[in-house]
């Protein structure tokens, strides 16, 4: 087996102890009014991890047909591994969000087997370089979601730049940007992602605050975003904010 690509993004071991449970209470609730409809049948997920999330979707949705991805062989093997007898959870392929030669590969998938109706990412957008790694997704989201497809993010956030929800979070966040090359990673600021997407078609449309100070962000097309998002708390950040990137 391969050598990790990115070791200092690895997952520590006691983050999978109890991971299925805390999906299933804090995640789950949330996701539900996504994934539940049976019209939402292909997802790409972004960053798959172990496989650990996919196993517990399709357990939860059998009408749902996941396509995992991760940024190397070493990670796609540890997804395949957990998923092996679950027929529902494809076998893994690579895609680091940086490298334009992973997205030919889900572009040629999608030629073949239609676009995805939603695309999930949990624990992923601090672990990769910002802004070129969200760049990326919704540079190529155009070619492989649906019209009305939807893009879900779960994780640690900032509703303000480096406004901090609480100290743990600033602690979470200093603790990787000191890894090895860790001064790409970092917490992101949802309203600056916001801001990232609209330059690509897309725009936040739902913010959902779920336990443990964690967010389940939904990225829309523009012109399925809901107008009232972009008012009030949003506007008046990305003012504050300016051009910056957190």
């Amino acid at each position: 087996m391969s050598a990790p690509k990115h070791p200092s993004t690895l997952a520590p071991e006691h983050y999978y102890q109890g991971l299925e449970e805390r999906i299933r209470s804090n995640i789950i609730p949330t996701l539900s009014h996504y994934l539940k409809d049976q019209s939402t049948k292909r997802i790409l997920e972004i960053a798959s991890g172990a496989g650990v999330h996919s196993n517990v979707y399709s357990q939860l949705y059998p009408h749902l047909e996941i396509q995992p991805t991760e940024c190397d062989d070493f990670m796609t093997a540890q997804c395949d591994k957990t998923n092996r007898d679950n027929a529902r959870v494809k076998k893994a392929i690579v895609l680091d969000v940086t490298e334009e030669e992973d997205w030919k590969g889900v572009e040629e998938l999608v030629e073949k087997e239609g676009t995805f109706d939603v695309v999930l990412a949990s624990n992923c957008l601090h672990m990769i370089p910002f802004p070129a790694g969200p760049e990326a997704m919704f540079a190529h989201f155009g070619d492989l979601v649906s019209e009305d497809g939807l893009f879900i993010v779960y994780g640690p956030f900032t509703r303000k730049l480096n406004e901090y929800l609480s100290e743990s979070d600033e602690k979470f966040d200093a603790m990787i940007r000191a890894r090895e090359n860790g001064e790409s990673l970092g917490l992101r600021s949802y309203v600056l992602l916001d801001q990232l997407a609209r330059q690509f078609g897309w725009g936040l449309s739902r913010v959902h605050d779920v336990p443990l100070g964690n967010f389940i962000l939904v990225f829309a097309r523009l012109e399925e975003v809901d107008a009232s998002v972009t008012t009030t708390e949003t506007e008046s950040t990305l003012e504050e904010s300016g051009s910056q990137v957190a």
